[in-house]
């Protein structure tokens, strides 16, 4: 395998204590995919107005790569779509300079 997506999924009232359990989580993601799995890639999607999503994801290291503009349905309306992304190799980068 390649690639997968990263998926976590936080109940609005969580607040930031469900914040930093996800960032853990997602830290833990990526070194199980790229650490055990030897993943290329890892990506993870967010819905346009989710900030708290982004900001997840962008504190993890992963970049914004694309916004998807009305591509699936969200309450009964089209809704965009942001999608972030992180390399091997930038993780292992990432995580040497945060450790050393």
């Amino acid at each position: 395998m390649a690639a997968t997506e990263e998926a976590l999924w936080l109940p609005l009232a969580s607040g930031a204590l469900g914040i930093l359990g996800a960032l853990a989580g997602a830290g833990i993601t990526q070194r199980w995919g790229f650490g055990e799995f030897g993943l290329h890639r890892v990506y993870g999607r967010c819905h346009a107005g989710n900030e708290a999503s982004a900001r997840l994801m962008t504190r993890l290291g992963m970049r914004c790569e694309a916004r998807h503009i009305e591509s699936y349905l969200f309450r009964d309306e089209w809704a965009d779509r942001l999608v972030f992304a992180m390399l091997a190799r930038e993780w292992l980068s990432r995580s040497a300079a945060l450790s050393g």
